[in-house]
This record gives C-alpha cells, sequence and structure tokens, in this order.
C-alpha cells in the first residue's frame, strides 16, 4: 500500500484498486467503487482533498446517496428550473421573445418525447431515436430544437450552486448536420439594388412607405421602427434616438423593452435624401403628440402594426418588384452593406446598425468589399459595349 500525503491506494487481489482516506470528521472513507486503473484512484483521491480544502466536503457516502436519488428528477422538471434560472454570457435574464421561442421548441419539439423521462436516463441512442422521428418538414426548427436539447443537457452535466452534477457527460453527440450553423460562415447575405428598393417602396401602401426607407437607409431592425415615436425624431441635428423596441410575445401581447443589446441604443444619423419624405410622412401620418406612433395601424392593438401586416404588404411589393425571396430583415442588410461600401469603417458601421460584436460587421464589410469589385467589372462592360 503506497504512502501518499494524502489518503491511501491499496491493490486489491482482483487487480483493482481501492482508495480511502480520513476525512475531517476522523472517519475513514473509502470510494464507492474500486479503479481499474491506479491514476482514477488517485483523481479521486485528489477531488476529495479539494472538496475539503474549499470546505465543501461531505461524506461520499451521503453524496453516493444524493446521487442514487438523482432518477426522481424528470426531463420536465429539471427544464422548468433551467428556463426560470438560464442568463445570457452577459449576466442577464433571457429577453421575453428568446424564453417564447425556447417555449414553443420545447412543447412542439422536445417535450412530447422526454417530458416524463429521468434526467440522468437519457441515453445517445434516445437522442437518436428523436431525431430520427422527428418531423422533417421544417429542418431549421428541428435544428434550433436539438441546440436547445444540447444547451440544456450540456447545463445538468456541470455541477449546480450545491457542487451536484445530475448526468454524467452530455448525450447530444450526433452529427453536426442538426447543430445549428455559424451565422457568420453560413449567412448569404441578400442585397437589394437601389432600383428594387425604389420599385419596392413605391408597390408598398404610402402610409407604410417610410419602414422601408428607415429599414434600408438607416439600418434599423423592424421591432426599432415599430416603437418609433414623433419625440425620438431630431430634424434640428437629423439624427433617429433608438431606445427601444417592440415585440410580440405568445400570451403577453406587445411587449416594449431596450433594444436587442446595449449597442442598439443609439442615434442614427438620417441620410439627407430622407429628410424631406419623413418630414411629409409625420405631417400626413402621424399625430402631433410626443407620443405617437412614426408607423402606425388603425386596427392594431395600441396602435401597433402586426408582423403579420407589414408582412403582407412587404411580400406583395417584393413580388411586384420583382424580388419576391428579399425578405424584410435583408433590407437592413443591405443598409448596412451599402454603409460599408462607401467606407465606414468598423468601429462606425457597428455604431450605426447596433452591434456589439464585429463579426457580423466584417461579414458586411466582405460583402461590400465584393460588391465594389462587381461593379468595377460592370463598368468595364459598359466601357467595352
Amino acid at each position: 500500500m503506497a504512502k501518499r500525503d494524502f489518503g491511501c491506494i491499496r491493490k486489491l487481489p482482483s487487480g483493482n484498486f481501492q482508495a480511502f482516506y480520513q476525512g475531517p470528521d476522523g472517519i475513514k472513507h473509502k470510494a464507492h467503487t474500486t479503479f481499474k486503473k491506479k491514476a482514477n484512484a488517485e483523481f479521486w483521491l485528489f477531488k476529495e482533498r479539494n472538496l475539503i480544502e474549499i470546505e465543501n466536503w461531505t461524506p461520499p457516502n451521503t453524496r453516493s446517496y444524493k446521487e442514487k436519488n438523482k432518477k426522481a428528477i424528470t426531463f420536465s422538471d429539471y427544464t422548468k428550473n433551467w428556463i426560470e434560472n438560464r442568463m445570457t454570457p452577459f449576466g442577464k435574464k433571457l429577453a421575453d421573445n428568446t424564453l417564447a421561442t425556447y417555449k414553443i421548441l420545447l412543447d412542439v419539439h422536445i417535450l412530447p418525447y422526454f417530458k416524463n423521462k429521468i434526467l440522468n436516463q437519457i441515453s445517445v441512442l434516445d437522442i437518436k431515436t428523436w431525431l430520427e422521428n422527428s418531423d422533417n418538414s421544417a429542418p431549421r426548427s428541428k435544428q434550433l430544437a436539438y441546440s436547445l436539447m444540447f444547451s440544456i443537457m450540456r447545463s445538468a452535466s456541470f455541477p449546480d450552486d450545491e457542487g451536484n452534477i445530475l448526468i454524467d457527460k452530455n448525450p447530444c453527440t450526433v452529427k453536426s448536420t442538426y447543430k445549428v450553423k455559424n451565422k457568420l460562415k453560413n449567412c448569404n447575405l441578400r442585397i437589394a439594388s437601389k432600383e428594387e428598393l425604389e420599385k419596392i417602396e413605391n408597390a408598398t401602401p404610402e402610409k407604410y412607405r417610410l419602414m422601408i426607407s428607415l429599414a434600408a437607409w438607416c439600418a434599423m431592425r423592424s421591432g426599432e421602427i415599430l416603437e418609433l415615436r414623433r419625440k425620438d425624431i431630431d430634424f434640428k441635428k437629423n439624427i433617429i434616438k433608438i431606445r427601444r423596441q417592440v415585440q410580440h410575445i405568445t400570451a403577453k401581447g406587445y411587449v416594449v423593452s431596450a433594444p436587442k443589446s446595449e449597442a442598439g441604443i443609439r442615434n442614427v444619423s438620417i441620410p439627407p435624401h430622407l429628410i424631406e419624405k419623413f418630414k411629409s410622412h409625420l405631417e400626413k401620418f402621424v399625430e402631433k403628440n410626443q407620443e405617437a406612433l412614426i408607423i402606425k395601424s388603425i386596427s392594431g392593438i395600441n396602435g401597433y402594426l402586426s408582423k403579420s401586416g407589414y408582412r403582407t404588404f412587404y411580400k406583395k411589393a417584393c413580388k411586384v418588384a420583382g424580388c419576391p425571396h428579399l425578405r424584410f430583415h435583408d433590407l437592413r442588410h443591405t443598409g448596412a452593406t451599402y454603409y460599408a461600401q462607401i467606407g465606414a469603417t468598423t468601429k462606425e458601421l457597428m455604431e450605426r446598425i447596433g452591434h456589439s460584436t464585429p463579426e457580423m460587421t466584417l461579414r458586411y464589410q466582405h460583402v461590400a468589399k465584393g460588391r465594389q469589385q462587381e461593379l468595377a467589372k460592370r463598368m468595364s462592360e459598359l466601357f467595352s459595349s
């Protein structure tokens, strides 16, 4: 039996190794199992000694009892607690829209299969079977559901606030086919031409045309546009003060909150060619009080234009313009790319579009560089024709 600074390891007749030590309570404590490798026994002693040093030690047999009682935790019970306590990487609570998306993914894709399963009994085979039998008609939803399942099970494999580890390892180890692809590497930005933007705007009902301009030329998000009010427009400085956004959350209705990130709180300069159009819109369609919405629906709840409302006229306008596959958010991509194309630095672009990290901003600059090359090629073709 080897002498050690802490604990002892002895080799049994079976060839396995047994580890034990004297605890702070003066009692000898053994590992609940023997080890085939001596290194594993040493690692067990190392962890026990660490628990003593950080004053988080309890007798191993007590912890073993807790381990056996993990089976009382169902996936549904764990997930409910996970959702309630989940935080962003910046230590903030999840946004209402994110919570609503998680609930839909859980209710529709995950809980019907895993609701009553014991958390620490969910296996790799269970995950594979679930994916193979799930609906293939919505691959994006399937990817998002797997990503959420991965995050939940990953959390369960790490120590909680009391130091308990609920599962030995994350069973979500299937092929990367089901993983949500990196947005930066796989996003093919759709950029509208100036002519397409004009056609879309002309095909849009007059009282909503400014919405097209704000998305394209000011690179604003739809939720920022729909919560924009008269008090947020400063024609002396020709800026738009973006301080809020609105989202429709299932079971909650319209929820007003701060923009997507702290960087989303910003002032956006209004391009000179939009000034008169902006003033005309305010004169024709916006009430005089400072709280009046810039884009308003007479029939909408609290005056807000619904997502289905603007999507209806937008799709029709895009069809007329000959670009039916252009999404509304692509107008924001368009504005950001044009801003990069005229020479905006990474910092300037981040400030204008409200991004807190440069990754997507660099993507816009990369696309802008490609468009400049395309325009140069077209000029040569024009010259040679």
